[in-house]
């Protein structure tokens, strides 16, 4: 399992998006599932914060899990700040992932936002 937690700063997309890509190749995932991962990885991290978090709160975090399943891969992304209406001419970033992963859901509960996708993989 690979868990981070990060300030909801655009600083620390690059570090977490090259973590999440060693990760992957550690565990032989093929390039293909491996380079959709890292897409809607990075697409749900970007919104939490641009969307989501409150980045002027010192304790906000933005929490990626990735873990490994039986025949799978799931993704999740949670976010502590109040979710905020997607501008206009926005709003590609869950169809996207909803298209890559081969499950993807999006919940706003708590002062939550939570993505969670799913992704095949075969060993």
């Amino acid at each position: 399992m690979l868990t981070v937690l990060m300030p909801p700063h655009p600083a620390h997309l690059m570090p977490v998006r090259n973590h999440v890509r060693a990760w992957l190749a550690d565990l032989g995932v093929a390039l293909d599932t491996a380079r959709d991962i890292v897409v809607v990885t990075d697409e749900a991290m970007t919104n939490a914060v641009e969307h989501g978090s409150r980045p002027n709160t010192a304790t906000a975090v933005v929490t990626l899990t990735l873990a490994t399943q039986p025949g799978a891969i799931v993704l999740t992304v949670v976010d502590e700040g109040a979710w905020q209406v997607p501008t206009q001419g926005g709003d590609f970033g869950l169809p996207m992932s909803r298209v890559l992963a081969d499950r993807a859901d999006l919940r706003h509960e708590e002062g939550r936002t939570t993505l969670l996708a799913r992704f095949r993989h075969a060993r």
